[in-house]
């Protein structure tokens, strides 16, 4: 009986040992083993305890081989039942724990993104326009302005996207490494809240595809015309400056290396001499070195800096900046970029012969 009891503590000790062992030292190689065992899916709200499980199972199967060889001194011959359970509890258990992980995670994330989306963001990859904040040995920081989407509260539209997404086709499953994607559009970032608990993703539209990263470092390339048609109707918006009702003013001048960039408003007459001027009667065909040089502040491939004085950034958005609460449910975000040394402003791709001056006359000390 007392070497029963001693079994039952060791078995219990070794299996809390593996579980520690299995949530902290061993705990990247066991996640990577179970991650091993999914299909090509969101990865980012798994159940990490397995892990725990697994080292728990995997150190007490030994632990038992172990107290039987070593403590009660049972040869092969004699204990063949013993050995053959610990064996089999080391080999068949993991197996039954990384296929109840698989089902586990695979109903989980469907049942997820099987729900309406509470929140989602869109941002475009092109424009941003950033403003050098500091500079030091570990490189640069700087404050974005872009166009992006976010849609909150608004049932009808969120609706409208979650049924899109479920309805994404794959196409296959590459390694990015091999494979040459088209331009990159947008990143898209969706909240769920499934059962009262937070769940996310992340998609990126490329060319013609909507990609999503997954288990090994791939990708899945997804085809989604509805999804593709709805994102294509709120760019529409985002063109139409009739849709923006408030405008942040960023210049080189208004940033303090030693805190946040301070942020000028511009008052409603001013705003409205902007949307005046952004008409198709202003519109020119610069050259080539003048479109460059936007381009490359455009693309995000260079900040502008506190030696670039000329340029100023226009941040356009349909939320009022003077409201505390976020009632509106659908914002938009632009931006227009606009060198007031040559008197041209860059807009949705297209160049603008215009004096802003007045505009910044009136804003900047």
């Amino acid at each position: 009986m007392k070497i029963k009891i001693d079994k039952i503590i060791a078995l219990c000790g070794s299996g809390l040992l593996g579980y520690y062992l299995g949530l902290s030292i061993f705990s990247g190689i066991i996640w990577r083993l179970l991650r091993w065992t999914l299909p090509p899916m969101n990865n980012r709200h798994l159940p990490r305890f397995y892990t725990g499980i697994m080292g728990a199972i995997i150190v007490a199967s030994i632990g038992y081989l172990i107290y039987t060889r070593f403590i009660e001194r049972c040869s092969i011959e004699k204990c063949k039942k013993q050995y053959a359970i610990g064996i089999v509890a080391l080999l068949l258990l993991p197996i039954m724990t990384m296929a109840s992980f698989r089902i586990q995670a695979v109903n989980y994330v469907r049942n997820a993104e099987a729900t309406r989306p509470t929140r989602l963001n869109f941002r475009f990859e092109v424009p941003k326009v950033g403003f050098i904040i500091s500079k030091d040995h570990s490189g640069s920081s700087a404050t974005l302005y872009g166009k992006s989407i976010s849609i909150e509260n608004e049932e009808t539209l969120l609706e409208e996207f979650g049924e899109a997404l479920q309805r994404l086709e794959l196409v296959e499953v590459v390694d990015p490494s091999q494979y040459s994607f088209e331009e990159h559009k947008g990143t898209m970032w969706i909240n769920y809240r499934p059962e009262g608990k937070w769940y996310s993703k992340i998609i990126s539209w490329q060319g013609d595809y909507f990609v999503e990263s997954v288990e090994n470092q791939q990708q899945v390339l997804y085809k989604g015309p509805e999804l593709e048609a709805i994102l294509k109707d709120l760019n529409r918006q985002l063109k139409d400056l009739n849709n923006y009702v408030s405008v942040e003013v960023l210049h080189t001048s208004l940033i303090d290396e030693n805190s946040d960039p301070q942020v000028e408003r511009i008052v409603v007459e001013d705003f409205q001499l902007l949307l005046d001027s952004i008409q198709k009667n202003n519109k020119i065909t610069p050259d080539n070195n003048v479109v460059s040089s936007f381009e490359t502040i455009l693309n995000g491939n260079e900040g502008i800096t506190k030696n670039d004085v000329n340029y100023y950034g226009f941040f356009l958005t349909s939320h009022p900046f003077d409201t505390s609460s976020f009632d509106t449910t659908i914002v938009l975000e632009n931006v227009i970029l606009y060198d007031d040394a040559l008197k041209i402003a860059w807009f949705e791709g297209e160049y603008y012969g215009v004096d802003l001056s007045p505009i910044i006359l009136a804003i900047l000390p």
